[in-house]
């Protein structure tokens, strides 16, 4: 009896959808990013964590040719009613009995097609979230001090090494002089010669041949030939030079970002929250995107602290307001911890624009101190709907902006509400070229 059972492998195999995954998500590319963008407007960006994000896409046939629409066409839709003001008179379609595909009623309709939920991970999420940022004016390098930071150098020419490694200018730079000394272009030609006039030689008829100049032609012909031999173009004892290279520690581009948020009593809980949010975004793309990269969180009242995630996030601190403090401690941090030699320092900072009046004038040196050695520096305003731009330390900030000294280095924003922490944070990394 003939075995025809069919064996199926269901072993799960890593990745046999990866192809097919990309091409879904190349397909759906705008309607994957629209829906990340309503997340953020929505719901809390720290909901993220780790579960990614489930995204209703409509329909997930393949695309395939078919007929466009064409000739007479005479339908008849759901709903329509009966009588003179529904079916046309001559009718014979009866309305379906199961209902026009409202309320709870089983129907006869058309089928149609749920959505279907896409699911991106955690990963892809953050791949969609932060692609097209940089952080701007990242050109500061120096020398690593972690020894597995090496780079391949070139180290010069050997004498030995893989063939692919060969260098072949070198290696004819080697074999010439012997060329020369030997004469074997010389030689070559002169072969060449004898083998021609031999030719010409052979050519004649048989009776007429020079026999005795042929036998000598032949004799000096083989000896040329012996001597050509004995001197090859190439010695691979000698003349093989190879390019070698070597490792040597690598220059690398180190960053250190200061969060400076205000968690004065003027900062309402839905001020903080806005630019908790914010930090928090930032603080994912600095470490997603940047290996060597540090964050250093101060919060301050009337008291500058240097504090650590946690509390930077949950604290409950709160009293009066001096901006000024927070200034002046970044500044004596970056003197003590981070040489603007070597680290590329940027600059976030989150307020609503209140300040005691007779401080403004000590932000403003700070800041004119601060903004020569950053890389960039942004201001973000957090203010309930309906409250004006102009506070007053926003006021004095835009003198400064105003003046143009730093272009490309200071940067201002406003975020009223959830939904603009996104769009100002893309608007404010964005990569220089990179239409939004």
């Amino acid at each position: 009896m003939a075995n025809d059972a069919n064996i199926i492998d269901k072993r799960s195999q890593p990745g046999q959808s990866i192809i097919n995954r990309d091409r879904f998500k190349k397909r759906y590319d705008e309607t994957i990013k629209k829906a990340i963008e309503d997340s953020f407007k929505k719901g809390n960006i720290t909901d993220t964590k780790g579960d990614g994000l489930d995204i209703p896409v409509k329909g997930t046939n393949e695309p395939r040719p078919r007929h466009a629409p064409g000739g007479i066409n005479k339908r008849v839709f759901p709903g329509n009613k009966k009588g003179d003001d529904g079916f046309t008179k001559g009718d014979k379609i009866a309305r379906p009995s199961g209902g026009g595909g409202g309320g709870n009623q089983a129907g006869l309709g058309d089928d149609t097609e749920d959505d279907f939920i896409f699911h991106i991970d955690q990963q892809e999420f953050l791949d969609y979230v932060f692609a097209d940022l940089e952080l701007p004016n990242l050109i500061k390098r120096h020398l690593a001090k972690d020894a597995n930071m090496k780079q391949r150098v070139n180290a010069g020419i050997s004498t030995a090494g893989p063939p692919p490694r060969l260098s072949i200018p070198r290696t004819y730079q080697q074999a010439f002089p012997r060329q020369r000394v030997f004469k074997r272009k010389e030689k070559l030609l002169l072969l060449a010669s004898l083998k021609e006039e031999l030719k010409k030689l052979m050519e004649e008829p048989e009776e007429k041949r020079d026999t005795d100049r042929i036998a000598e032609l032949e004799k000096k012909i083989a000896a040329l030939s012996r001597k050509l031999k004995a001197i090859p173009f190439f010695d691979p004892s000698t003349d093989l030079r190879y390019h070698t290279s070597k490792f040597e520690p690598a220059p690398v581009a180190q960053a250190v970002m200061f969060c400076l948020m205000d968690v004065s009593g003027s900062m309402s809980e839905n001020l903080k929250d806005l630019a908790k949010r914010f930090f928090y975004l930032l603080y994912l793309f600095m470490h997603r995107n940047y290996e060597r990269v540090q964050v250093v969180f101060v919060s301050h009242t009337t008291e500058a602290m240097e504090v650590d995630g946690e509390e930077f996030f949950n604290g409950r601190r709160s009293g009066g307001t001096l901006v000024s403090s927070a200034l002046d401690l970044m500044q004596k941090i970056v003197k003590e911890r981070y040489n603007p030699a070597e680290w590329n320092i940027y600059v976030a900072q989150a307020s609503d624009g209140d300040n005691w009046g007779e401080d403004l004038g000590n932000c403003q040196k700070a800041l004119n101190n601060i903004l020569p050695m950053v890389q960039y520096f942004a201001f973000i305003q957090t203010l309930e709907l309906g409250y004006k731009e102009n506070t007053p330390l926003w006021s004095m900030y835009k003198t400064i902006y105003d003046m143009n000294q730093f272009p490309g280095i200071f940067e201002m924003k406003t975020v009223r509400s959830r939904s603009d922490i996104f769009p100002v944070f893309r608007e404010l990394f964005k990569k220089k070229g990179v239409i939004q």
